[in-house]
């Protein structure tokens, strides 16, 4: 008799599997046979503009330098992590760095994928390890797109995986350590910090809240000693650098590779001719993010796995800036998801496995080619609807769930 895990990971490893070899064989007709080119022939970003995300940050990185604001060069608005990370490969030339750091982040994906298929609680073999292991590291949309990009968000991933490796280990303060270290790359990631907060356990819970919040200020400001320049100066470009991203609620065109909520709630007004209103947009997402992180904070932590899936529901959904590299967090539901001991019925493993398999395979099947000058380039595809969609469904989900379970 199957294991529920065996169900969870079988169904996710089926969906990804199913949605990857239809999409290449897809993407293959439309080159091979109908001779179409860009964005037809793949579902990655252009081929001439490959690792520019890596491009971007290496050039921001030599003689650490990256908060002065250099003329002609992208302002640096990541936190001061990442920059650490890539600075020994600036000893080498730009594409070198590039493979070196695509090498190391790559075995490291494949290193947490072994880790969590070896927590399975049913019998593999070798070879199946292997073949599942593959499946849920090289037919990953989210994981593929991001080292296509050569984007910060895989060490983001890397480390935020350690941090939850940890966790599940009862070392709360490697845990913290790795966490900190993880929204040092990209703050948001700090939100992951909610399942140290637990009403129940309200004295312990602040002090291990106190003891990440104290850890990430004395982090943050040593890592910040090491650039060059006026390290309040350095701050303040910093927090300044990433205001930039507030435009973006106010942009009426829709998003290419984009996962976040905005997309669809543009299309459905320009659509029915609705007047956008930035404001409205805005604390709409600001109340669901606070309603999501106090029910968060107010169920048990027997729900782990659901605790992150939200997290990161609400980090690659609720957030204007949010390209497909960021599916990648996604890998990490999946992994709590198949590893998890929590009892549940084979209908729900099955709706969970299925929605969480969609949202990591490619899905552009259909480009918007005109819509109303509501498309910012041929690059959209109907992906930025689906995904939100997809995602939005699995919080809505998630949240009955828990609360229908929380007193059982």
């Amino acid at each position: 008799m199957r294991t529920q895990n065996q169900i969870r990971t079988e169904t996710i490893l089926s969906i990804m599997m199913i949605g990857f070899t239809v999409s290449i064989i897809f993407k293959y007709i439309l080159s091979q046979y109908l001779n179409m080119d860009f964005p037809h022939d793949t579902f990655l970003f252009p081929p001439d503009d490959r690792f520019r995300d890596f491009f971007t940050n290496f050039s921001q990185t030599h003689s650490l330098d990256t908060y002065l604001n250099k003329p002609n060069l992208v302002i640096a608005n990541y936190f001061p992590f990442i920059y650490l990370i890539i600075y020994p490969l600036t000893f080498f030339d730009a594409y070198t760095a590039t493979y070196i750091y695509s090498f190391i982040f790559y075995m490291s994906a494949i290193f947490v994928s072994v880790y969590f298929v070896n927590r399975l609680d049913y019998e593999m073999t070798v070879s199946y390890k292997v073949f599942t292991t593959f499946i849920l590291t090289f037919m990953n949309y989210g994981m593929l797109f991001c080292f296509d990009r050569g984007n910060a968000e895989v060490s983001l991933y890397i480390f935020l995986a350690l941090s939850f490796i940890y966790y599940s280990k009862n070392n709360k303060k490697l845990f913290i350590f790795f966490l900190v270290l993880t929204t040092l790359i990209k703050p948001y990631a700090g939100l992951y910090s909610l399942v140290l907060l637990n009403i129940n356990k309200i004295r312990e819970s602040i002090i291990s809240y106190l003891y990440f919040l104290l850890s990430l200020v004395v982090f943050f400001i040593a890592m910040m000693l090491l650039f060059s320049g006026n390290v309040f100066e350095n701050i303040s470009n910093l927090f300044k650098n990433s205001s930039v991203v507030d435009v973006i609620y106010d942009i009426k065109t829709m998003y290419y590779y984009s996962a976040s909520i905005l997309e669809p709630l543009k299309f459905f007004l320009i659509k029915f001719n609705s007047p956008y209103s930035v404001e409205i947009v805005a604390k709409t997402i600001t109340f669901i993010t606070l309603l999501v992180s106090f029910f968060i904070i107010a169920i048990n932590n027997r729900f782990l796995w659901k605790k992150v899936t939200l997290i990161t529901c609400m980090l690659v959904c609720l957030t204007p800036i949010s390209f497909d590299y960021k599916l990648i967090l996604f890998t990490l539901p999946i992994f709590l998801f198949i590893t998890s001991q929590e009892l549940e019925s084979d209908f729900k493993s099955y709706i969970y496995a299925f929605l969480l398999g969609l949202i990591v395979i490619p899905k552009d099947y259909y480009y918007f080619s005109e819509l109303n000058d509501a498309v910012s380039n041929y690059h959209t595809s109907v992906a930025v609807l689906i995904n939100p969609i997809l995602i939005y469904l699995l919080i809505i989900i998630l949240f009955f769930d828990m609360y229908k379970s929380r007193g059982k």
